[in-house]
């Protein structure tokens, strides 16, 4: 099911993407033009094809997931065929995981095996994102998310 909401996002965004907004730069800024660029989240198997569309319609950058928080935490399967198959079709990279705050892991750990998969497949980042979510209106969960993120 899931797969079948992501393909029709896809199909759906091919057939109307957004324009990319310019806008000018304020005084005292670099005379260079900021601009937007309209980025995409993936987080299942996208074919290159699905990639080579996304790109032919604005979407400059693709989030893709590279680690989730299944049982104590695990690398993502297809992180490694998303981010040559985005990069193929001429979209910038951004790498994302999503720790598992519950598990016995620590996040170093958890941060390790991802950068560890990644680099065993010749793929180097500069920087990774990492998600945060739940029901941010409870202690509870602050204080282990954060917990994750810095041990």
């Amino acid at each position: 099911m899931e797969k079948v909401v992501l393909l029709t996002v896809l199909i759906l965004g091919c057939i109307a993407g957004p324009p990319i907004q310019q806008q000018s730069p304020s005084r005292g800024q670099s005379s260079q033009l900021l601009t937007t660029d309209y980025a995409v989240d993936i987080s299942s198997q996208v074919p290159y094809s699905a990639f080579q569309c996304i790109y032919q319609n604005t979407y400059k950058i693709a989030f893709i997931r590279a680690y989730y928080p299944n049982n104590q935490g695990e690398i993502d399967p297809n992180v490694k065929d998303n981010i040559f198959s985005a990069e193929s079709a001429g979209l910038g990279i951004e790498a994302y995981m999503v720790p598992q705050p519950k598990s016995n892991k620590s996040g170093a750990v958890q941060f390790d095996e991802m950068a560890t998969n990644l680099e065993m497949s010749f793929i180097l980042l500069n920087s990774v994102w990492i998600q945060v979510s739940g029901h941010f209106q409870s202690r509870t969960f602050c204080t282990t998310g954060l917990n994750t993120i810095s041990k």
